[in-house]
């Protein structure tokens, strides 16, 4: 239990180095399915008393930080056996981090296009009202004092403990954000909406406060990219990696392999689902990050093979056709959005050249099908799928020629 507040005449960097670890809590706890009618009625703590969840809605025109958090530089275990990142190329613009401007809701509902919509409680607005108490003392202050350049090293003063007052409030509530909220969703939108606010009527700059934000945020996607981790990488043995292993039994793993993440994406949609009406854009950016560091996953293993069988190649094809059906799960939605994204088209692109005859893949090479993929990484899957030939070799080199040229 927190007694009190840590001193405001502390360090900005002191305070946001005190009790700032995000928590790592078991995600089941929070992601309980409520009723349509019934979360709104979830009693919530207020610091010193019990107090009922009043959501009210932000319709915000700009995304007020909702994707930065997705490309965090933090490990999330998404790594080949060595420690190398899965991910060959950068990000495409869709998903990659983009910090747009930051703008205030100029009231409860505001009409945008495109329109992005998110919940916060009253708790919000009760500590908005303090710190409008606490600036108030500022201004009762200007009328006494006659130095100009004095009520300029006040005002700093005050707006400077501006982030020390809303960093302490961070690090009350995160630590046992569960003790306060139903949802850690729910204390983010409270928390940028108290970000935002306070930044657009006061001019101050939060943006420490946002990164903390953020790392609450980016924490829920690493604990669910660690569950999905956990029921892939038992697969590399029989699926992702060289292997001689019967083709019967291969296919029987890749029929358990597919039914277990069939499972976990839909255990993840209902678990989620209550989430989506507190911050439907943040939901959305969650599952968009495990489908990217998933696609980039199995794109990357499947390229650094180095034999693939014929009978093999066409079963990873089928595999890779069942992954975009459990993971898509014909949400049009989320389809539309990663059939964007570099992850996506790249393993899309992997399954063509492991399904297609050598003739073939030159064909679609020439029409320009494989813009996701390296040249290294074209002649990779080709050399692992087809024997040393003649004709291997004149496909490589015509794809050396064409890309060298274009470069």
């Amino acid at each position: 239990m927190i007694n009190e507040l840590p001193d405001l005449n502390a360090s900005t960097d002191e305070l946001e180095n005190v009790g700032l670890k995000i928590s790592q809590e078991n995600d089941d706890e929070w992601n309980n399915n409520w009723d349509d009618d019934e979360w709104i009625e979830e009693k919530v703590k207020e610091i010193d008393q019990k107090k009922k969840v009043q959501v009210q809605t932000v319709d915000n025109d700009d995304d007020g930080g909702w994707g930065d958090w997705g490309d965090d530089d933090g490990d999330d275990g998404w790594s080949d056996n060595d420690g190398e990142s899965v991910k060959s190329k950068p990000k495409p613009k869709s998903i990659q981090k983009s910090v747009s401007a930051l703008k205030t809701p100029k009231a409860q509902q505001v009409s945008t296009t495109p329109k992005r919509f998110y919940k916060y409680s009253k708790l919000a607005p009760m500590v908005l009202n303090i710190v409008s108490q606490f600036y108030n003392n500022f201004s009762s202050l200007k009328s006494k004092v006659d130095s100009t350049a004095d009520l300029e090293d006040i005002e700093y003063t005050f707006k400077h403990n501006f982030k020390k007052l809303l960093t302490s409030y961070f690090m009350i509530i995160q630590p046992a954000v569960l003790d306060f909220y139903p949802s850690k969703i729910l204390f983010y939108n409270d928390y940028n909406k108290i970000l935002e606010d306070v930044m657009a009527t006061h001019n101050v700059d939060l943006k420490s406060c946002f990164d903390l934000n953020l790392k609450l945020a980016q924490s829920t996607t690493n604990d669910y990219s660690q569950k999905l981790l956990s029921i892939v990488q038992p697969y590399n043995p029989y699926l992702f990696q060289d292997n001689d292993m019967e083709d019967v039994l291969r296919e029987e793993r890749s029929t358990v392999f597919i039914s277990e993440l069939d499972g976990f994406f839909g255990n993840l949609n209902s678990s989620l689902l209550s989430d989506s009406q507190l911050n439907k854009q943040l939901i959305h950016n969650i599952i968009v990050n495990l489908l990217t560091n998933l696609y980039d996953y199995i794109s990357f293993k499947t390229i650094n093979r180095t034999e693939i069988g014929s009978e093999e190649s066409q079963l990873l094809g089928g595999l890779i056709d069942k992954v975009f059906s459990v993971t898509l799960r014909d949400n049009k939605e989320l389809s539309i959005a990663m059939k964007k994204t570099a992850a996506y088209n790249k393993l899309d692109q992997v399954k063509l050249i492991l399904t297609s005859r050598l003739r073939v893949i030159l064909d679609l090479f020439y029409s320009a099908q494989f813009y996701e993929l390296e040249t290294e990484e074209i002649i990779s899957l080709i050399k692992s799928l087809f024997v040393d030939s003649p004709m291997r070799k004149g496909a490589i080199d015509e794809i050396y020629s064409i890309r060298n040229a274009a470069d």
